[in-house]
């Protein structure tokens, strides 16, 4: 509950700092700022993290975990993608744009498949917010979808040279059953149900999953806190994203062109589907 505890004075500082919209915005840009140290350091310093009887190396950086770097570097290109709709100078612009494509280029070396889908999901979002709101919104996702299919087939020759096309095409044959009994994540989250399950209410402690699964973590939000920290932590931190939700709508029917708001917006939705398969909550604990 040491981060329970420490995140809730966090935000509730944050909450009282914040006096108005002035505030709110050098808050995104210090997180960009924060967000793109990490990701660049990490871009510069790799630790060369291995797996296993794969011949190649995914960029770790200072995180040591590779999804680790990726979010960091998927949280600082929607930051840059906010900031990039305030008034800032055109050489601000050309360096946030620069820094988007960049950070891109390191989810592809982090060779996070989750990564890199909610990347392709914020820009074809951000794409729809900023250009095509008033189209149909279900033929503008299936003619992007057929575009980005199209335009791949053309770049296999220099996808090929990254692992992340690689894990994104391997298919080594087998059935769907002898594929679920061999993955190790789907193993997990059912051991972090059964965790849940045997301590409903203070779980098995802060960080203490690992010992139930021999060194391995959850690979989920809900469940790693909920086997972690119990039921009414998990009930915290969803009420963080409702509550969120909940003010972020009423500001945008209140400011129907508010673009900022929208990709802060789409900034937890993302956080959410990502929280499904992935720990972002559990990355402050390995910094």
């Amino acid at each position: 509950y040491q981060v329970l505890f420490a995140n809730s004075i966090l935000m509730i500082t944050i909450y009282l700092g914040i006096k108005n919209y002035s505030d709110f915005q050098k808050i995104i840009k210090t997180l960009f700022i924060s967000t793109s140290i990490i990701v660049l350091y990490s871009f510069i310093y790799d630790s060369g993290e291995s797996y296993d009887a794969d011949s190649y190396e995914r960029l770790s950086g200072i995180m040591g975990n590779s999804n680790g770097t990726a979010t960091y570097a998927r949280i600082s290109i929607l930051l840059g993608l906010i900031i990039l709709n305030w008034r800032t100078s055109k050489i601000k612009n050309i360096f946030i744009i620069l820094s988007i494509l960049l950070y891109s280029y390191v989810i592809i070396l982090t060779a996070s498949r989750g990564s890199f889908a909610s990347l392709l999901l914020v820009f074809l979002v951000y794409a729809y917010i900023k250009y095509f709101r008033k189209k149909n919104i279900i033929i503008y996702f299936t003619f992007s979808s057929l575009v980005i299919l199209l335009f791949s087939s053309f770049l296999v020759a220099y996808l090929d040279d990254f692992y992340l096309y690689e894990r994104l095409t391997r298919n080594d044959g087998k059935s769907f059953e002898e594929i679920q009994e061999g993955e190790a994540r789907i193993q997990l989250y059912g051991m972090a149900l059964d965790a849940t399950i045997e301590n409903p209410i203070f779980g098995l402690g802060l960080n203490q999953f690992k010992h139930y699964s021999n060194g391995k973590t959850s690979h989920t939000d809900f469940l790693d806190i909920s086997s972690q920290l119990g039921i009414f932590a998990l009930f915290c931190y969803i009420s963080i994203y409702v509550i969120s939700f909940k003010k972020f709508r009423i500001l945008i029917m209140k400011y129907k062109d508010n673009i900022p708001l929208k990709l802060i917006l789409l900034l937890f939705i993302t956080e959410i589907i990502f929280g499904i398969s992935n720990q972002n909550w559990f990355l402050q604990l390995n910094i």
